[in-house]
């Protein structure tokens, strides 16, 4: 790779890597708690099965745990490098982090009534 077709890394692109890296996430949990194609095995020969609910639960609970670890990474960032961006890159991580825990929240939220809707 030459220089010409690197891409500069920068502190916007890292925010916005982790975010979207955190989007994705969400979203796979999203799918699972709606009972998604995501909630379906991938192999072509099982296509018909479902995923049992303590697979889907387990899977869940995985994602959520990989985007809290994002979540918890992006918030890293912004403690260590308070006083030091500038207003933009600030922002840019301020509504990143609210967005991506309003969003975690929400999915942890269902997360919980969709267990205990099977429980009960």
């Amino acid at each position: 790779m030459n220089e010409e077709t690197q891409e500069k890394v920068d502190f916007k692109g890292l925010v916005a890597g982790l975010a979207t890296s955190a989007v994705a996430v969400l979203s796979q949990v999203e799918l699972l708690l709606s009972g998604g194609p995501t909630a379906q095995p991938a192999s072509a020969e099982s296509q018909e099965e479902k995923l049992s609910p303590e697979e889907v639960q387990k899977r869940v609970r995985d994602g959520l745990a990989g985007a809290r670890q994002l979540i918890d990474t992006l918030a890293v960032l912004e403690a260590k490098t308070q006083g030091n961006l500038m207003a933009e890159e600030q922002e840019l991580l301020s509504t990143a982090l609210s967005e991506l825990r309003l969003r975690f929240v929400s999915l942890s939220n269902r997360s919980v009534s969709k267990q205990e809707g099977e429980a009960g």
